[in-house]
């Protein structure tokens, strides 16, 4: 139920701690090799022990790849890169600038080559509609997705 702005830039989450706490059972030697990139640039490559390797390389990225702004704007601009084929990867767009838009704001994703909704949940998407975390949230109890129906 976290938000992506409370994931976004953040090191450890709880999703990331449930990762760690998986790997954890992994028994044989491991070793993690990562490499963080702008566009075709490296700009930093990593290996080591899983978790300092990952969080050195997380530090780095986080300062190559987020970009902080010192006050929300009411109307955002979100171009969607051609790689983004349906509105469910296209949504990253969202996800990104979330963060920089006020309160009642707008954030328009501009993406002219985007022809459907999504290739694997398009029919449910259709069925149910696209809705934000806390539309399902006040439906927890009547919503027949929590109960197992489509």
């Amino acid at each position: 139920m976290i938000t992506n702005p409370a994931i976004n830039g953040t090191k450890w989450t709880a999703t990331r701690e449930v990762v760690e706490n998986a790997a954890s059972y992994i028994t044989v030697p491991h070793t993690l090799f990562a490499l963080v990139a702008d566009k075709d640039k490296a700009k930093g490559i990593f290996i080591g022990d899983t978790v300092e390797t990952w969080e050195r390389a997380a530090d780095l990225s986080a300062k190559v790849h987020i970009v902080y702004k010192d006050k929300p704007y009411k109307t955002v601009l979100g171009i969607a890169p051609k790689m983004y084929d349906e509105i469910w990867t296209a949504g990253k767009v969202m996800y990104k600038l979330e963060p920089v838009i006020e309160d009642g704001g707008t954030l328009i994703i501009y993406a002219p080559h985007i022809t459907e909704v999504s290739v694997t949940h398009g029919e449910t998407i259709e069925q149910v509609g696209y809705h934000t975390r806390d539309y399902f949230l006040k439906q927890w109890t009547c919503s027949k997705i929590t109960r197992g129906g489509r």
